[in-house]
């Protein structure tokens, strides 16, 4: 099945060295800022399979937690979502 909406991947780099992958997408998107809808930080990407995947900033769409939801309902992976809002942390925040 189709998405029903287009789907923008991107990889950002050189997070150690300033944020620049994400600080140019920031000023230079290639699409328009009103047009994005949803955002994934895949961050230090690991898993403990004893432990539920930590997602955070999931106030960045209604969405989410319908989404994580089935996710966890389909695969049987628990979530923990302690963090609501975007952080400046790290380069999803560029």
């Amino acid at each position: 099945r189709r998405p029903l909406r287009s789907v923008l991947f991107i990889a950002f780099g050189a997070e150690e060295h300033g944020l620049v992958g994400s600080l140019h997408y920031a000023a230079q998107p290639t699409v328009a800022w009103e047009r994005h809808v949803a955002m994934i930080n895949l961050e230090m990407i690991g898993w403990e399979p004893t432990r539920d995947v930590n997602v955070r900033a999931t106030a960045t769409s209604r969405d989410w937690s319908g989404l994580l939801d089935s996710a966890t309902t389909l695969t049987g992976v628990a979530t923990t979502r302690n963090q609501p809002e975007l952080t400046n942390d790290t380069d999803h925040y560029g």
